[in-house]
């Protein structure tokens, strides 16, 4: 204990090789440290620190600015072993499915969820195959939970991307690079609305291989009619179909 004001109150521990200090700071509004230091006050070789409102940083100091700079700080240098967070399933199998981890975003009205998939809003990851040394797939799937849902519930998916790449928006197994499932049928809701607010530019852009005998997603056939430019392959119910494109803008 020391009394004094701005004073530390600390312990050192060391062998041969190293030092650590653990105490309370005086000169840091009586933050407490854990410091690879013989001393503490020396910001550079800070490791945890938890200050008196209870934000806690951990890592190293950065060049600029406080540390903690907020409820969690996490402070690294970007190197293997050291560049973020790392949340790890402990369980000695990991099937197709299971889930790796999550973030829940809630409040404390009503129950703090048990569950981070029970979340007003989550970020979960889930292995995307049974987990080895030499098999690490995996999706991310983003989550909210609906208006006038009670506490203790599970969130519902709303996005999901594969391992392939795929993106999936209501639905949980993509079959294209984006796909979009609005699911409801008396819901009134567009599947897909673009807004293009640039008087100066397209509201698409089609990039593909072209050719005149319609063997490509964009065909430059205009044989029928010259003022045509061609036309863009699409799927309906699975059966390619084309649709014309103009050059005149009739």
């Amino acid at each position: 204990e020391n009394s004094g004001g701005n004073e530390d109150a600390s312990i050192e521990l060391k062998n041969d090789a190293n030092s650590w200090v653990i105490g309370v700071d005086g000169s840091d509004s009586d933050s407490f440290k854990i410091t690879d230091d013989t001393v503490l006050g020396s910001l550079s070789k800070d490791r945890l620190v938890i200050t008196t409102s209870g934000s806690v940083a951990m890592g190293v100091a950065p060049l600029n600015g406080a540390f903690p700079c907020n409820t969690l700080h996490v402070s690294h240098y970007g190197g293997d072993a050291d560049n973020g967070i790392m949340i790890v399933n402990r369980q000695e199998i990991i099937a197709d499915g299971e889930l790796l981890g999550a973030i829940g975003f809630d409040d404390d009205d009503g129950n703090i969820p048990s569950s981070a998939l029970e979340s007003s809003c989550f970020i979960a990851a889930y292995a995307a195959e049974a987990h080895s040394a030499s098999a690490k797939g995996g999706d991310l799937v983003f989550g909210c939970t609906a208006n006038g849902t009670a506490d203790d519930q599970t969130s519902t998916e709303y996005m999901r991307i594969l391992d392939s790449g795929n993106v999936g928006i209501g639905t949980n197994a993509p079959t294209a690079a984006l796909h979009i499932d609005q699911e409801s049928s008396s819901g009134a809701v567009p599947v897909l609305k673009l807004d293009q607010a640039d008087i100066d530019d397209t509201f698409i852009d089609f990039i593909g291989t072209s050719a005149a005998d319609g063997s490509r997603s964009i065909s430059s056939d205009t044989t029928t009619d010259s003022a045509k430019f061609g036309a863009i392959a699409i799927e309906i119910n699975g059966a390619t179909k084309w649709i014309r494109i103009y050059d005149d803008h009739s």
